[in-house]
């Protein structure tokens, strides 16, 4: 008898436990012409099928479901001050519907609203929302993905105070707001979407760490592309970004530790990508931006960031552009190529290193106003207007550069003080090798000056003492070391041959000369 009582026990558990698939059809042939029918007659597991038509209701999804279109069925909100589906349940999947809720006032909702987990929202076309696409909120391990958002008035998918949640190959277009909008989210994947044509921002980030923006395509959105405020060590890579009306990509208001690495940023109509208002340490590598408004790369107060191994290229300004307390920043092993300005502009920053970049073909390779303690190391400088201009600077340090062709001169030191040109290579400018205008106790030595058309190193407009150290000028077109106004400079141990017209000319007479050697 116990036997027989167990066996239909568990006859009962089992029967109890089969998923039970429902068949909803509008025109009847279903098992319910109402989905919210059928959702209320399901048990945790069911499937319930929808067939093609037309369903004007707003859905509450409140058990662990999968709700599946077979034939491109239609949901339009009956309230639409309210969600077309809600979905408060875990577990659920949602998967194939066109969903709309197109009349009714302005709402600060979704079409689609989750506030559960593991819930996977896929295939749906999401379109004419009074308010947001797709809205989730404290959710965790949720999947967004293979949708097509569309024309609402808010942001496609907004995302609120989430984790670990994946949203992947969708297609968000024409949203009154951004694209895809994150606030206060972590550990989140966004991954191989297409993010066009918003009225906003491609992809709003805010106070958000720790996430992943992989392969995505950003473009023609109305403001940025990306746009990243207040958000830490977050990666980005992969992404095309371009043709954004203003900035590709922004890291703002203390966005910090990001990584971006080997992004595609063009044609955007401001700069490629911006890092302004203490935006620190973060790190930007293999990028290639190019066809950009104004600047490639532009550092509005942001400091000890590293700019290496970028491409930046053909940029209306400038490839970087350094302002307004951009300080000890790593700029290294970039390409500046074919900018409208300088290949780098650096204004009011101080303590940065620039090493081993190639800037070639732009307007002028480097250009350093008002600044300290920089250093510029390993560069080479070719093919531009002037090499490397410096004014209104102090203890720079500017060594082992090799700066040639160049169309006026290789260095040009303005009103500037207390630094040092060590070891340069300077050949086959077509102005000075070294210029010296208003310049004051710097340090001049171990430089290689060589085949430039003016004169090897030239002091103008009253520079003083400054210190002139075994350096070699040779075959320079006009004279080895011209000083023209000059006062109170030290020249010793300079090598001095084969120059065209002179080797050495002192208009003044008070400067001091030891040790140098001429040819005949």
């Amino acid at each position: 008898m116990y036997k027989c009582l167990i066996l239909i026990l568990l006859l009962a558990i089992s029967e109890s436990s089969v998923a039970i698939n429902y068949v909803v059809d509008v025109g009847g042939s279903g098992d319910y012409t109402r989905i919210q029918d059928a959702i209320n007659a399901s048990q945790e597991g069911d499937d319930i099928t929808v067939l093609e038509g037309t369903y004007v209701e707003n859905l509450i999804i409140d058990r662990s479901i999968t709700l599946k279109s077979d034939e491109n069925a239609s949901l339009e909100a009956c309230d639409s001050c309210h969600p077309a589906v809600k979905i408060i349940a875990d577990d659920v999947i949602l998967d194939g519907f066109y969903i709309c809720n197109s009349d009714g006032e302005d709402c600060d909702f979704g079409v689609i609203e989750v506030r559960a987990i593991r819930v996977n929202i896929l295939n749906n076309n999401v379109y004419n929302s009074t308010g947001y696409g797709i809205y989730l909120i404290n959710t965790s391990n949720n999947l967004v993905s293979g949708n097509h958002i569309y024309d609402c008035r808010l942001t496609g998918i907004n995302v609120i105070s989430s984790q670990k949640f994946v949203i992947l190959n969708n297609l968000l277009e024409r949203n009154g707001k951004n694209g895809i909008s994150l606030d206060n989210c972590e550990l989140s994947s966004v991954i191989d979407n297409d993010v066009r044509e918003n009225f906003e921002n491609g992809i709003n980030l805010y106070d958000t760490k720790m996430a992943r923006f992989i392969n995505n395509r950003i473009y023609y959105n109305y403001e940025y592309g990306f746009f990243v405020d207040n958000c830490n060590n977050n990666f980005i890579t992969g992404c095309d970004v371009y043709q954004n009306a203003k900035n590709g990509i922004t890291l703002y208001n203390s966005s910090s530790s990001n990584l971006l690495l080997g992004n595609n940023i063009s044609s955007c109509g401001e700069n490629g990508l911006q890092i302004v208002r203490f935006s620190e340490a973060n790190v930007l590598s293999g990028n290639s931006l190019y066809y950009n408004g104004i600047n490639g790369i532009d550092i509005m107060g942001g400091s000890s960031n590293t700019i290496s191994n970028n491409n930046v290229k053909n940029n209306n300004v400038d490839g970087i552009s350094m302002r307004n307390n951009s300080n000890n920043n790593v700029i290294s092993n970039n390409i500046f190529n074919g900018n409208n300005r300088e290949g780098l502009h650096m204004e009011k920053c101080n303590t940065n290193i620039v090493q081993d970049n190639y800037a070639y073909s732009n307007k002028n390779g480097l250009v350093i106003i008002s600044s300290e303690n920089n250093t510029l190391t390993s560069n080479y400088i070719y093919n531009n207007t002037y090499g490397i201009n410096l004014e209104f600077i102090r203890d720079t340090f500017v060594s082992n550069n090799k700066i040639y062709n160049n169309t006026a001169d290789g260095i040009q030191l303005t009103y500037s003080k207390m630094s040092k040109l060590l070891n340069n290579e300077l050949y086959g400018n077509k102005g000075d090798g070294i210029q010296l205008s208003r310049a004051e106790d710097n340090l001049i030595s171990g430089n290689l000056i060589q085949n430039c058309s003016e004169y090897g190193i030239h002091l103008l407009d009253f520079s003083t003492d400054n210190v002139i150290f075994i350096n070699l000028a040779s075959n320079n077109n006009m004279g080895g070391i011209y000083l023209y106004e000059g006062h109170f400079n030290g020249l010793f141990g300079n090598i001095l041959i084969n120059n065209l017209y002179f080797n050495v000319k002192d208009n003044t007479g008070d400067n001091v000369w030891g040790g140098n050697f001429y040819d005949v």
